[in-house]
């Protein structure tokens, strides 16, 4: 059996809903190189993965938060140092 391949703009607009699939589709290919789609959502089996590796098929760069180590600084350094990264070794 044959299986039809679902065009990529339907594919988006099944997922993500027509006017968020046609902002995506309509990037630049600077904005696709330069801008980072990052994709989130609740655990199990939403689709993520997938619209990840089709994404960066074609051509996007694409981000997981699933995947990475979240840093999250929230403290005020109440006396900064200017270019305290040249100080550390």
């Amino acid at each position: 059996m044959i299986e039809k391949k679902i065009p990529f703009a339907d594919y988006l607009s099944s997922i993500l809903g027509k006017e968020e699939a046609e902002r995506i589709l309509n990037m630049s290919g600077e904005e696709k190189e330069n801008r980072l789609i990052v994709i989130t959502g609740r655990s199990g089996i939403t689709g993520k993965s997938t619209l990840s590796r089709l994404l960066i098929k074609h051509g996007y760069q694409v981000l997981e938060l699933q995947d990475q180590i979240k840093i999250n600084l929230d403290r005020i350094i109440e006396h900064p140092i200017i270019n305290f990264h040249s100080l550390v070794d």
